[in-house]
């Protein structure tokens, strides 16, 4: 399936001209990943928003003593990476496949001229991010508070 069909076929890009699809797709790639690669680590540059095609990944959040804490699971036609939208100049989280991925890597600037260019197109975009991001803070929530539950707490 070329870049483009991906694109149009996922509902954050249906509002957009076919114009702007070619134009976000023409600096698109194609990532092939095996489990266990890194699509970007804490740090990295945030340049780019990335549309899960295929494979499952996880989001990992580094702690201060050198683990990790899974927070999220990013399943085939999610978006990861949006904060590069966001003005956030490097990704806080990494994201590290469960499985052979295949991972289609949207650079980030012309996307936000599209949207910006497009105020239907761009409202309708932040909704869905919106959504996205709440559903996974609640997801969040809800292992915290699990694992709050497992603490024996004193009254």
């Amino acid at each position: 399936m070329s870049k483009q069909n991906l694109l149009t076929g996922h509902a954050l890009f249906q509002s957009l001209t076919p114009a702007e699809v070619a134009r976000i797709s023409e600096r698109a790639v194609l990532r092939k990943c095996v489990a266990e690669d890194v699509v970007y680590r804490p740090g990295d540059e945030a340049r780019h928003v990335f549309l899960l095609v295929e494979g499952e990944i996880v989001l990992r959040l580094p702690t201060r003593s050198g683990f990790s804490v899974a927070i999220a699971k990013v399943e085939s036609g999610e978006l990861f990476g949006l904060g590069s939208l966001l003005g956030d100049g490097r990704y806080t989280v990494a994201a590290e496949c469960l499985q052979p991925c295949k991972v289609l890597m949207i650079d980030a600037p012309p996307l936000l001229e599209v949207l910006q260019n497009n105020n239907v197109a761009g409202l309708e975009f932040t909704r869905r991010v919106a959504r996205a991001y709440f559903a996974r803070y609640v997801a969040t929530m809800k292992q915290l508070q699990s694992v709050i539950d497992q603490i024996d707490l004193v009254k």
